[in-house]
Parts: C-alpha cells; sequence; structure tokens
C-alpha cells in the first residue's frame, strides 16, 4: 500500500504542475458563429453561414495602432489584432477595452497579416519570427525564428490538424511547426529560377489533409506557382505555374481553388484551380489584386482597386461589379445574403481603409456604410480596423431608416426662362438600415413637373439626384423636393422635403471673353491656346461670331451656335509668335454685332503678351549635372574630374529629408540638389554639404510617396520638380523661391524630366491597368505646349526622353520608339521593337520585355534596353536621322539579362548596368560596333543605376551602384578593373546612380542620405596622371602657384594648404611615389 501511494505523488504533483500553468479560460472550439483565422477557417472561405442582425449600430471604437490593412480575429470574447507599433493586442469584444498588449517581434515590409486563433493559443507572424501566446493573458509561450533571418509578410500563420503553417516571405520558404511546441516539422521550398527569388508570401490553406500554397515572382516567367503539399510530410503533390499569386487561395467544398494574380503593369485576374491536380478551369479579368475570394451562394467575391466583383464560381462569368467599394489588399467578408468590403486609401499603395461598405451579395447595391475595412464576424459582430490603426465593433441595434432631403439649390445661384435649369439635390439615409425605392419627387410651386426613384439607399448612404426646370416666364417660384417610400416607417418625416425660393430672371444676354491664362511666351515656339467666352445675361445667345486676332491678322475665327445664360465655351487656336516684345491680341466676341445684348460694351477684350526672345541654348560646364545622365542627351558622359584613386572617403553626408533618396542629385555651379520620398526638396553646398545660412535652401512640396522615382532638371536658372502626385513645380535654383506650380495630370510621375531649350518633357507614370498616356513639353513658365497621347500603355516609369537636334526621343512601356518634333509635339517617326507589332526593324524580338530605361543618343543611333525578367534582357542600338526625326533599321539588339539600366557610350564601347535589385548584377562593355560582350565586372546586387563615365584622363572610369540593402558605390577603370569601391555606413536599399562633379560623387539612399564622396583634393598623384603617383615638376609648381594665390584647384574645388604643399615640394625632390592616403 505504502508503494502504490509513493508512485500517485509524483502523477499527482505533475499534475498540479500542469495545471498551473494552464491559463483559467476554457479553450474555445470553432464553430459556425466564430472567426478564428484569416478569413474565417482554414479553407480562408470568408463565409460566416449564420444570419445577421437587420441592423447594426457601432458598439465601441478604440485606438490601438493596429495595422491598417490587417483583419481581426475574435475568440473566447477577446478581438486579436497586430499592431503597427510592434505589438499583439487583445480587445474585449464587448466593452473594447485592452486586455494586454505583447510585444511581438517588428513588422517587416511593412506587413499586413492577420493573427490566428486556435486552442487556448493566439499566432502571428509579422517580422523574423512566429510567435504563440496564450490567449487569455498574452503570455508568451513559444517563438520560432525564422532560420534564414528573412522576415514573414503579409501572410500570416495558419493553424490546421495540430500545426502550424507559416513563411518568411522572400527567402521562399513554408513552414510547418508543431502547434504545441513550435519545433519545425518540415519546410517547403517554393521554385525559382538561379537568377531569381519567389516570394512564399500567401496565408496558407488547409483541406483534407492537404496544404495549398502560393508563390509569386515577376522575374520569372510564370512568375509564381500554386502547390498542393501534403500537410503531415510536407511532400508536394502537385504544382501548378500560376503568375503573380500574391494572395492566399481560398478552397471551396465544391472541389475547387480559387486565387487572385497581381500584375505589376497591367490588368489582372481571378481563377478556379481543380483542387485535384491544379488544372486551371477558367480565368477571368479583374483589375490587379492581393484579394483572398470569399466563397457563398455558388460565387465567388473578390475585391480589387476601387470595385467589388461577384463572380459565377461554375463558369467565372461576372454577375455583378460595385464601384467605390474594394481594394487591393482587401478580402471580403460573405454572410447573410451580404458583403462586407473596405473601402482603400490607396488603389496602388498600402495605408488601411478609410470605410466599410455592406453590399448585397446578389445585386451589388450598396447597403449601409460605416467606418472600418477588412472584416471578421463573430457571434453576428462585426470587428474591423480603419485607417489610423483604430478598431470598430459594430453590434445588432434598432432598424432605423430616416430619409432626409438636403443641398437642393441651383449650382447656378440663378434661374433663367425659356432655359433648361439644372436643380440638384442630397438624398440621404441617416439611419441604420437600407430601404428600396425612395421616389424623390420635384415640385415647383406645388405641382410636381418630374420624379425619380432611387432603387436601393443603403444606411448612414447618400445620392446625389439632378432635375432640369425650364420655366416660361421671369418670376418668383417656390421649388421643393419630396422624397417618400411606401410601405416604411421612418423615426422622423419632417426632414423628407425641402424647399427653396428661386427668382427666375428676365432679360438680354451678355457675352463677355475672359482673359488669357497665359501672360509670356517664346518667340518661334507654337502655342496653342484657349479664349473661354461666358453668358453673362438672362437669355440664350447665338448664333453669333468669336474672332481672335493679333493687330490684323486673323488667329481664329469660329461661329458658336448658341450659348446658355451662365454658361461658358471655349474657342481653341494657335498662335505663333513671331516678333519680340509685348504683342496684343484681341478677342472680340459677336462680331457682326448679331445677338442683342444687356451691355454691348463688353464684347471685346484685347490682352497684351509679352514674347520673349529666343536665346541661346545654355552652356553648361564640365562640372555641371544638371539632370538625369548629365544633359538632355542622357549619355552620363562628363569630362570633369572624378574619383580616381583608392583614397574615396565621405566629405559629407546629410540626412534631413524624412524619407528616402531613390534618384540621382542634379549640381549647378556649386550647388546641389535633391529631393526625397517626403518630398522634400534640397540644396546644399556641394563643398561643405550646407545648406544654412543661406548658402542652400529646402523646401516641402508636401507630396510624399513611397518612392520618389522622376529625377529632377536644372535649367536657366530654375530647378523643376516632378511628383508622384502628377504636378510639376519650378523652383529658382539660388533661393529656392516657387516660380509656379501646374497639376498636369490625375496619375503620377516616375521618369526624369529632360529639359532643353525652355521646355520640359516627361511623361506619366505607371497605373495597373493599360489606358491613354501622355508625354508632354511645358516651357519653363509653366505653359503646356504640347500633349502627346500614347494608347494601349500602362505608362511610363524611368523612360526619359532625349533631345536630339528639332526631336525628342522616348519608349514607351510596350517597346515602341517615337520620335516627336520638340517644339509641336508633331510625329515624325514611331517603330516597335516587338517583331509581332512591327517588322521594320529586323533584329526586333518577338518578346523584348518591358521597357523602363530613357533614351540616350550618341553620334547617330539611340540606345535603351529592355527586361523580361532577370534571365532575359536586351540592349538595343538603332540608327536615328537627327535632319528627320526617323529611325532606320540599322543597328543590333544584345541579349543580355535585366536590364533597366540607360547605357553610356564612349570610345567604341557601351557601357551598361544589368540585373533587378537583390539579385546578382553586374556592370557590362559591349563593343559599340556588333554589341558583343567585351568584359563585365559582377557584384553582389542587380545594377539598375545607369552608368556614369569619366573622361578627364585618356582612361575611362566608369561609376555605379548596386541595387539591393547596404549597397556599394563602385569605380571601374575602362578594362573593366575594380579602381575602388565605397559602402556607406547606412544600410539602407540604393537604387539610384551617381552624379558627378570636382572630384566627388553625389548618391542617396533609402535610408535617408545623401553622401559626397571623394578621393585626396590633388589630381596629381593620381595613377592616370601623366607621372602616375610620382609628382613632376610642373605639377610641383603648379601646386605652389595655387598655394601662392590661394586659388581653389579647378578639378576639385579645394584649396592647397602650407603642409601639404611641402609634402608635395618633398615628395617631388625626393621623386618619391606621393601617397594616395595622406
Amino acid at each position: 500500500m505504502k508503494k502504490k501511494i509513493q508512485n500517485i505523488i509524483p502523477i499527482m504533483a505533475v499534475v498540479m504542475l500542469t495545471l498551473f500553468f494552464i491559463p483559467v479560460g476554457l479553450a474555445e472550439e470553432s464553430g459556425s458563429t466564430t472567426w478564428h483565422q484569416f478569413q474565417k477557417d482554414m479553407a480562408h472561405t470568408g463565409f460566416y453561414p449564420e444570419s445577421l442582425p437587420e441592423a447594426y449600430d457601432e458598439l465601441w471604437n478604440v485606438s490601438v495602432n493596429a495595422v491598417g490593412d490587417s483583419a481581426p480575429v475574435v475568440a473566447e470574447g477577446m478581438v486579436f489584432v497586430n499592431c503597427a507599433d510592434n505589438k499583439l493586442k487583445a480587445i474585449d469584444e464587448i466593452t473594447g477595452e485592452v486586455q494586454w498588449s505583447t510585444p511581438v517581434d517588428p513588422i517587416q515590409y511593412g506587413s499586413w497579416s492577420s493573427p490566428a486563433y486556435h486552442d487556448g493559443m493566439v499566432f502571428t507572424s509579422t517580422g523574423l519570427n512566429t510567435t504563440c501566446v496564450y490567449a487569455e493573458n498574452g503570455t508568451i509561450k513559444w517563438i520560432f525564428k525564422l532560420p534564414g533571418n528573412m522576415a514573414s509578410c503579409n501572410g500570416g500563420p495558419l493553424i490546421a490538424d495540430g500545426k502550424v503553417f507559416c513563411n518568411d516571405w522572400n527567402d521562399m520558404h513554408y513552414y510547418c511547426l508543431d502547434e504545441e511546441t513550435g519545433r519545425e516539422l518540415w519546410n517547403f521550398t517554393v521554385d525559382h529560377e538561379s537568377y531569381s527569388y519567389s516570394y512564399a508570401q500567401g496565408t496558407p490553406a488547409y483541406k483534407d489533409g492537404k496544404i495549398y500554397l502560393t508563390c509569386w515572382d515577376y522575374l520569372a516567367t510564370p512568375g509564381g506557382h500554386i502547390y498542393c503539399v501534403d500537410a503531415t510530410t510536407g511532400e508536394e503533390i502537385w504544382d501548378q505555374p500560376f503568375d503573380s499569386a500574391c494572395g492566399s487561395a481560398a478552397l471551396g467544398d465544391d472541389g475547387r481553388l480559387y486565387a487572385t494574380a497581381f500584375n505589376f503593369y497591367g490588368s489582372a485576374s481571378v481563377s478556379a484551380l481543380s483542387m485535384e491536380d491544379g488544372s486551371v478551369i477558367w480565368t477571368t479579368n479583374i483589375g490587379s489584386t492581393d484579394s483572398t475570394p470569399a466563397i457563398a451562394y455558388g460565387n465567388i467575391y473578390v475585391s480589387a482597386p476601387n470595385n467589388v466583383y461577384c463572380i459565377n464560381a461554375s463558369n467565372g462569368s461576372i454577375i455583378w461589379n460595385t464601384k467605390g467599394a474594394g481594394g487591393w489588399t482587401d478580402s471580403v467578408s460573405v454572410a447573410d445574403g451580404k458583403v462586407f468590403a473596405g473601402t482603400q486609401f490607396s488603389s496602388t499603395t498600402t495605408g488601411g481603409f478609410t470605410g466599410l461598405v455592406e453590399l448585397n451579395a446578389y445585386t451589388g447595391d450598396v447597403l449601409w456604410k460605416a467606418a472600418g475595412g477588412s472584416t471578421a464576424i463573430s457571434d453576428g459582430n462585426i470587428y474591423t480596423i480603419l485607417r489610423g490603426g483604430k478598431v470598430y465593433a459594430y453590434s445588432e441595434a434598432t432598424p432605423i431608416i430616416d430619409i432626409v432631403a438636403s443641398d437642393l439649390e441651383l449650382p447656378t445661384g440663378i434661374a433663367y426662362p425659356y432655359y433648361s435649369n439644372e436643380i440638384t439635390a442630397t438624398i440621404s439615409n441617416a439611419g441604420n438600415k437600407y430601404v428600396d425605392d425612395v421616389s424623390v419627387s420635384l415640385q415647383v410651386n406645388g405641382n410636381e413637373i418630374d420624379s425619380q426613384t432611387i432603387s436601393v439607399l443603403g444606411g448612414a448612404c447618400s445620392q446625389s439626384v439632378s432635375f432640369d426646370w425650364t420655366p416660361t416666364e421671369s418670376g418668383n417660384y417656390e421649388i421643393t423636393l419630396v422624397t417618400s417610400s411606401d410601405g416604411i416607417t421612418e423615426i422622423s418625416t419632417t426632414n423628407n422635403e425641402m424647399s427653396i425660393d428661386v427668382e427666375v430672371q428676365s432679360g438680354n444676354p451678355d457675352l463677355v471673353p475672359s482673359e488669357l491664362s497665359i501672360s509670356t511666351v517664346y518667340i518661334n515656339q507654337p502655342y496653342e491656346l484657349t479664349a473661354t467666352v461666358s453668358n453673362m445675361g438672362y437669355m440664350i445667345a447665338g448664333p453669333f461670331t468669336v474672332e481672335v486676332k493679333e493687330g490684323t491678322t486673323v488667329l481664329a475665327s469660329e461661329t458658336i451656335s448658341s450659348l446658355g445664360p451662365a454658361q461658358s465655351t471655349d474657342v481653341v487656336f494657335n498662335w505663333l509668335p513671331s516678333v519680340t516684345g509685348n504683342s496684343d491680341l484681341t478677342i472680340t466676341v459677336d462680331v457682326n454685332s448679331v445677338v442683342e445684348e444687356e451691355d454691348e460694351s463688353n464684347n471685346e477684350l484685347i490682352q497684351s503678351i509679352e514674347v520673349k526672345p529666343e536665346t541661346s541654348v545654355e552652356v553648361l560646364s564640365d562640372n555641371d549635372w544638371s539632370q538625369f545622365q548629365r544633359d538632355s542627351s542622357n549619355n552620363g558622359i562628363t569630362t570633369a574630374y572624378a574619383p580616381c584613386d583608392n583614397s574615396v572617403k565621405v566629405k559629407w553626408s546629410a540626412d534631413d529629408f524624412d524619407g528616402c533618396i531613390d534618384i540621382p542629385p542634379i549640381i549647378k555651379g556649386n550647388m546641389v540638389y535633391v529631393i526625397s520620398s517626403s518630398g522634400a526638396v534640397f540644396a546644399y553646398d556641394k563643398t561643405t554639404g550646407e545648406y544654412e545660412d543661406n548658402t542652400g535652401w529646402s523646401k516641402f512640396t508636401w507630396e510624399s510617396a513611397d518612392l520618389h522615382s522622376a529625377t529632377p532638371a536644372y535649367g536657366d536658372g530654375n530647378i523643376f520638380v516632378a511628383t508622384y502626385g502628377g504636378n510639376l513645380y519650378a523652383y529658382n535654383s539660388s533661393e529656392g523661391d516657387l516660380l509656379w506650380t501646374v497639376n498636369v495630370t490625375d496619375d503620377s510621375f516616375e521618369c526624369p524630366i529632360t529639359y532643353y531649350d525652355h521646355r520640359i518633357y516627361l511623361g506619366e507614370g505607371i497605373s495597373l491597368d493599360s489606358d491613354t498616356k501622355y508625354y508632354y513639353c511645358y516651357d519653363d513658365l509653366g505653359t503646356l505646349l504640347w500633349k502627346y497621347p500614347i494608347t494601349d500603355t500602362v505608362g511610363f516609369i524611368w523612360n526619359g526622353a532625349s533631345v536630339i537636334g528639332d526631336y525628342v526621343v522616348f519608349s514607351t512601356h510596350e517597346g515602341g520608339l517615337i520620335s516627336l518634333d520638340r517644339k509641336t509635339g508633331e510625329l515624325a517617326d514611331e517603330i516597335s521593337l516587338n517583331s509581332t507589332v512591327s517588322s521594320e526593324i529586323s533584329f526586333a524580338k518577338a518578346d523584348p520585355g518591358v521597357f523602363r530605361s530613357s533614351v540616350m543618343y550618341n553620334d547617330g543611333y539611340v540606345y535603351t534596353t529592355s527586361e523580361s525578367g532577370q534571365p532575359t534582357g536586351y540592349v538595343w542600338k538603332i540608327m536615328f536621322d537627327s535632319t528627320d526625326g526617323t529611325f532606320s533599321d540599322q543597328g543590333w539588339c544584345s541579349e543580355q539579362i535585366f536590364s533597366t539600366s540607360t547605357p553610356a557610350v564612349y570610345d567604341g564601347k557601351v557601357y551598361v548596368g544589368q540585373g533587378e535589385h537583390y539579385n546578382p548584377g553586374e556592370l557590362i562593355c559591349l563593343d559599340d560596333s556588333t554589341g558583343d560582350e567585351i568584359w563585365s565586372y559582377s557584384v553582389s546586387g542587380g545594377v539598375k543605376s545607369s552608368p556614369v563615365v569619366s573622361t578627364y584622363y585618356d582612361t575611362p572610369y566608369i561609376y555605379f551602384t548596386s541595387a539591393n540593402n547596404n549597397g556599394t558605390l563602385y569605380c571601374l577603370d575602362g578594362d573593366g578593373n575594380l579602381v575602388w569601391e565605397y559602402n556607406p555606413p547606412d544600410t539602407g536599399y540604393i537604387l539610384q546612380g551617381v552624379a558627378v562633379s570636382q572630384g566627388k560623387a553625389y548618391f542617396g539612399t533609402d535610408g535617408g542620405y545623401l553622401y559626397c564622396v571623394g578621393g585626396d583634393q590633388f589630381p596629381w598623384n593620381d595613377p592616370a596622371s601623366t607621372s602616375e603617383q610620382q609628382v613632376s615638376m610642373v605639377e610641383a609648381m603648379t601646386a605652389i602657384s595655387y598655394w601662392k594665390s590661394n586659388y581653389l584647384i579647378p578639378q576639385t574645388n579645394e584649396k592647397v594648404s602650407q603642409n601639404e604643399l611641402m609634402y608635395i615640394v618633398s615628395y617631388w625632390k625626393s621623386r618619391y611615389s606621393l601617397p594616395l592616403f595622406w
């Protein structure tokens, strides 16, 4: 008996010890009313099968810095969210009080992954670790450190079958962990080419013992895969190539898997695949998206930029799509015949959601709006995250309908007889429940003149309505708007009507010309101008003639058939100023006086325009670097002295930008200029790095972006800046005064500005869908000279133009080369380097890839590059006649690897960078006559930068950067040998190349630094100098002369000190080689 008791005691101790560590709360089982994982369950269906309340009201909201593009999960009476302050937080689902906050690994790459719950534990993967915590109190149970020290991104953990599945994004692995201990059971590497990285990004999906994984790779073809893997062993069952599978798979009960694709340069799709073998059943084009589809009612529901789609799951046909809701990081939820979607802040970047929209799952009608974004539904309540980090909860409420008529007005402010006057109003539902068939009636003096019906008016929604009213006589009228809906009970009916008093005025028309928007022009530059004529009177006028003259010369004469009161019309005319000085343009309305007007004295406007003389093209010094690749030819060649010995070090650095620097700086005189992603434009003294005390300046466009990729330009005393917001700015280069700003486009700018002869050239930025984009020409006064349309293109990124004689030449993303008259914008010639489009160029390719570099001109040829993923890229040389702007079928195409680098050509050699970021790269040298490779120099990161070549010495020196984190600046000699390399102290990514001036190189990093690096200030000990490292008598005498006169050394803009002079003279006397470090 004693022996038995002895055996029982240790057993009881173990039991008690185990119970001590078990949280008091009981683990919650997953069921139909729970939302424990991303998109509810292991299959990511996004479908809540139970009924929902008829209406919702806000239960609570709390600001916890939650990740705006993420979604919550709910269990054990708590809402769990990943937060931007690197914490996992639990919020009471009823009160909104924070229950606990546990620090976890810092978020990497802006990850918007969601946490997951299972069996009393919460799991999260936002950075370098996957972490498991106790749901009750947030205590960490275990941490799995990702073995490759690379971070999880966007795809969160999945818990199934006693295992945790997670990813490490660009280290290309999915991991299977033991749920209880966090021990690795197996890992799976996604397919990738040797030249490339695949991104294991999705949240894994589970069904029937199998795991479904996604990956994407925009450098390869195909650009991704979807896998089916045995959940127990990690063995691959099937692999389906699938372009850009950035999101997660959703698994249906119909044996199908549904997944979306993200196309970085055009429209994308959603597809259905067989879960048995991965074969594609159907594909439907939609906008590019990372959204995981939701599955319900025989349909799938998917979110894309500014759209939510309902698609027939059996055949892929679109049943409906609703604009104004959705986003590319939003995965919708479906329940009780309703779809819940976020309204995204940006269609191209992350940033969270500005609202939550409830849609009818069968029609797409908007039923209700509230604050929030992506959702979780649990026990009938809705939990969601708003941009800025607030979490909202909505619970059952008494249904309320309250139709409100508001904002009834005449937009013109005045009504006119015998004329169609627009009357507008807003009809709102201030309640929380939608209402069908809202009747809206317009009454004039109590009589209905028109009506319309709003088929569905959602709760907290509004809709604009407009009516046309044509009174037949002047006088005072009462306009009344009446709303109603049969069979519904409103909380209030007193706000169903709204009335305004309107006076209908009578009288004659009054035609008045407006001033032209332009006040200064250049001689011999064609201008397209617009003369605006307004009817300021009370009746319709017409027909009448508008005439524009310069002196006695008629520039335009146009007959206007009719013009209503408070309306305006434009007369577009062309003008070629031919005389300098002030030129008077006369705009006359109703030339023949056929219209009887209220005022006949205001029909004529004389406007004096200053016509500036043609000036010679500004001559820049060897040490100026006025724009991308130095000048308007984009050749990147300079005769300026550049650092060419191995004594290179930092001369100065600056970090004032509060943002990344992804473009090369520009240099004029003694100033260096740069713009950062924060929208800040800075000017520094290029020698000292100072910008205070009147040695430099800083200005803010207030237009921040994740990436600012449009290189600014200097020209004729101005700095021109194009922003991601589609605006163009001009600053005085010496003081930084803003001279003018123009909103050019609603799209972005992502290609460098080319400046030449008072003209600015640049193209519209990239979008996700093909459309018509424009290449623009503005003068330096901010006046649009012309814009050239390019149809069916996604836009221009880094496609800077080259000015060649009287022509401007640029490439299109799709492989076209376009030559335009640089003054008029008229097409001179156009070719395609895609042989399936045109056979004009014998060395064109059937798949030339995409063109994302500038055009460079040298000695009768234009050069550019293209890429079709990391393994394949091309360098192009095409003959160009600068006298007539035409291309010829002469030149070559050299097949290389990925390149967005603009070539530099010197002395029969073509220098160009190759390799995408984070991939191995190289700087190559090609024979200019044949395109054959002469040599290459390999580096650890892709060379996206465009090489800069200094020809100060007989041998060229080539400068370029590597595109990776902790990137490096390199200098090679003309034979491809490394002269020096400089790795800056910050670890920021380097995208752009360098600018070179007076023995120094300037470049920036994503770490927010601008660097000025150089060797010693003396050219006399350079290995490439006449006397090499020895000092000749001439060199010693020159140094003495500069010292005595206190002059700056022209090559480096530095002075010779007395101590340095003594060294130079001493080494001259001894004939020793002058050290490179002293």
